[in-house]
């Protein structure tokens, strides 16, 4: 079941946001932030408050999207395979942003927060989301208009069809379309050298979405399309959605039988 598409409409900043944090102070917050869920949510399975398995889904997902910001993408373009989807990541810092936007306020009356970490504590969280929005559906920087937000906005909404997007990140069953590849240790060799990884570029008709258009070996080579050639045509008679989930899956049968291999010969060493 796909996550519900995120308005795009949401407000990305607070009026007494600063608007500028850098992406190191961003990583550092999640992490903060993925820390202290898992302290909180511990203590609501405790009180019978939270299913345990519903703490867990979200430490998972704050870890894939600290993941993501670690690796400066946004999960469109990954070299691991998303556990979970673009729209439920870009939900969850909206729900952290919203809780922030509610509480902190109260904690400053109560004297129990200075206003500026209240502030920048809610700022980081903007930025974060924002760049999370803009990497996951592949608007560039032209889509933002220097020191004006709400026209930065209005271009947003514009691209309102471009919502579509937000399907194609994450993982999904098979298409019936879709190659099957089993790949035997001895054919992953001839393929190059693990770890084997999906290379992604922009669709030339559709340039604000990611498309996978190849495999790429631990030399940056194309071995998918090197010693087997005859895999090619097939792949570019699927359409985009199917051949890019297609390439993701052979990926992970590749890297599967080159880690037997290699299990193999450690064992008979």
């Amino acid at each position: 079941m796909m996550a519900h598409p995120p308005a795009i409409d949401f407000e990305f900043f607070s009026p007494g946001s600063s608007h500028a944090v850098d992406h190191a102070i961003q990583l550092a917050a999640l992490r903060k932030e993925a820390d202290r869920r898992k302290r909180s949510n511990a203590i609501k399975v405790e009180r019978q408050d939270m299913r345990s398995d519903k703490a867990e889904v979200d430490a998972a997902l704050f870890k894939e999207l600290i993941a993501d910001f670690a690796d400066r993408h946004a999960g469109i373009a990954p070299d691991r395979v998303p556990v979970f989807q673009w729209a439920q990541k870009l939900n969850a810092l909206r729900g952290e942003i919203m809780r922030r936007r509610r509480s902190y306020p109260s904690l400053v009356e109560q004297g129990r927060m200075a206003e500026a970490d209240a502030i920048a504590g809610i700022a980081t969280f903007e930025c974060a989301h924002r760049w999370y929005w803009i990497e996951g559906l592949g608007f560039g920087s032209e889509m933002l208009v220097a020191g004006d937000v709400q026209r930065s906005y209005a271009r947003f909404r514009e691209e309102h069809a471009r919502r579509a997007a937000w399907a194609r990140r994450g993982p999904r069953e098979r298409a019936e379309d879709e190659l099957e590849i089993k790949v035997d240790r001895h054919a992953a060799r001839a393929f190059g050298r693990p770890p084997f990884r999906v290379g992604f570029a922009r669709l030339p008709e559709a340039p604000a979405l990611w498309q996978a258009f190849t495999i790429l070996d631990a030399d940056d080579e194309e071995p998918l399309f090197g010693p087997d050639v005859r895999i090619r045509p097939l792949l570019d008679a699927l359409e985009p959605n199917a051949r890019t989930h297609t390439l993701l899956a052979i990926a992970r049968e590749l890297n599967a039988a080159a880690e037997n291999a290699a299990k193999e010969e450690r064992q008979a060493a």
